[in-house]
């Protein structure tokens, strides 16, 4: 008798994930790449509404201030691009402290004051890994910036979910440009 094989145990992700099928194609998801701002790298987001992605930029932080200014403009810019997103997409930190001191620190400052910006949204966080490894298995080469970052999380969800954008087509070559 030829045994059955079974198919494998949900991801961590997939299971964070399912709570967000129901907005894919009927809500607003936000997808955040974090960051505190700094001289390389800003908040990138990307902005989905109806299963479209109608928005995707770059926050406009000022290095320059101390880091209570800066997380409290990255919360004011994002409740202006969207106040009640459905979904919030953002990057999974791990706490690798002996790597990046304070700059991880302040790293998971920014994920908890996106996360707190919204807290009626179901909240999908996706390992850094996962979405580099879904850029991978699909043969995306794509620009590396914050801004596409935040693209390439919300098709990696979409993707988790066996979804796709209804404009995916257009990402992939914007992600390209």
């Amino acid at each position: 008798m030829a045994k059955t094989k079974l198919p494998p145990p949900p991801s961590k992700l997939d299971v964070a994930a399912k709570p967000a099928l129901p907005f894919l194609l009927k809500g607003t998801i936000l997808s955040v790449d974090p960051s505190i701002g700094s001289a390389s790298s800003m908040p990138g987001y990307a902005l989905a509404v109806d299963g479209v992605m109608v928005d995707s930029g770059i926050l406009a932080i000022n290095p320059r201030e101390n880091s209570s200014k800066r997380l409290s403009a990255i919360q004011k810019q994002l409740l202006e691009i969207i106040p009640n997103p459905d979904v919030l997409i953002i990057e999974k930190i791990a706490p690798m402290l002996s790597v990046g001191g304070a700059g991880v620190i302040q790293l998971h400052w920014a994920c908890g004051v996106v996360l707190a910006a919204f807290p009626n949204a179901i909240p999908v966080l996706v390992p850094n890994q996962t979405w580099k490894k879904y850029l991978r298995d699909h043969g995306i080469d794509y620009k590396k910036s914050d801004e596409n970052d935040a693209i390439v999380l919300m098709l990696t969800l979409y993707n988790t979910l066996n979804r796709t954008l209804k404009n995916e087509a257009d990402v992939f070559k914007a992600i390209n440009q």
